[in-house]
């Protein structure tokens, strides 16, 4: 599945989808890291940047959120890596449960 058109929240935006490049469903393994940042953190992500400044800073500058420490902050930054080197959502699912198993 390839498309160049996008719409989105840029705050959760895959770099790709933000620059109307071509994508894949890798973009939203980007956005799922962003949701488990959110999880981690308890934070909304880029609070207080306008999302102006989002969007150039994740597109052009290849700015991201300060990665956790630990595991998940490992996935997370898997799921933020090159569209190419993004985790598949089976491979996510397996590194979840070995950190649920070393939650016991």
């Amino acid at each position: 599945m390839n498309d160049s058109s996008s719409a989105g929240t840029p705050e959760w935006m895959a770099p790709e989808l933000i620059r109307n490049e071509p994508f894949t469903e890798k973009c939203d393994i980007f956005s799922l890291g962003v949701i488990m940042w959110e999880l981690c953190t308890l934070n909304r992500p880029w609070d207080g940047t306008p999302p102006e400044r989002v969007v150039y800073a994740v597109a052009h500058e290849g700015s991201r959120l300060e990665i956790p420490e630990g595991p998940l902050g490992r996935l997370i930054a898997d799921c933020w890596a090159e569209p190419h080197e993004r985790p598949s959502c089976e491979q996510i699912l397996s590194r979840l449960l070995d950190c649920e198993l070393a939650l016991c």
